[in-house]
C-alpha cells in the first residue's frame, strides 16, 4: 500500500488535446474517465493517490506501477 498526495494540475496537454481544470475533483474525474485511475480529491487543489496490490515479490511491485506510470506518460500536467 502506498499513499501520494499532489497539488492538482490546473491543465493538461493530452497528444493533441488540453483540458482545463477548476478543482482538485474536475482533475480526479478526468483522470477516472480517460484513465481509469481513481483517486479522493483532498481539499480543493489537491488529490490523494492511494494503491493497495498483492504482489509476491519486487518485480510484480515493480509490473503495478509501470502500469500507472504507463498510463500517465503522454500527459504534460500544467500547474
Amino acid at each position: 500500500t502506498f499513499y501520494q498526495f499532489i497539488k492538482s494540475p490546473k491543465k493538461v496537454k493530452y497528444f493533441d488535446s488540453e483540458y482545463e481544470f477548476n478543482n482538485s475533483n474536475d482533475f480526479s474525474l478526468f483522470l477516472l474517465k480517460e484513465f481509469q485511475i481513481m483517486c479522493i480529491p483532498y481539499q480543493e487543489n489537491y488529490l490523494r493517490f492511494s494503491m493497495t496490490f498483492d504482489a509476491k515479490n519486487e518485480n510484480e511491485e515493480n509490473n503495478v506501477l509501470k502500469e500507472f506510470y504507463l498510463r500517465l506518460k503522454d500527459c504534460q500536467f500544467i500547474n
